[in-house]
């Protein structure tokens, strides 16, 4: 079995009459002998990400989530001061 990385939109696919899901994250296994077949479909094999590639993308989402709660913090901050104001 084999894990391809599937087309965008793609939900599942089929292959010598059996349908396979394609999950949440893109990712479907089928069987070897599919693979070229697929590949001509624009499926791309899967990689895992290394503990270096999960540690980043772990590092940038908690970034990304630190610097959205503190513009809410100064909106909300400069909200109550224009209130204060009046």
């Amino acid at each position: 079995m084999q894990k391809l990385k599937a087309p965008a939109g793609m939900t599942d696919v089929s292959f010598g009459g059996q349908n396979y899901k394609v999950g949440d994250d893109g990712v479907v296994e089928v069987p070897d002998e599919a693979t070229l077949t697929l590949f001509q479909f624009g499926f791309t094999v899967h990689t895992e990400p290394n503990a270096d590639e999960l540690k980043a993308q772990a590092d940038a989402e908690a970034a990304a989530k630190a610097a959205a709660e503190a513009e809410a913090a100064k909106q909300a901050a400069a909200t109550a001061n224009t209130k204060a104001k009046k």
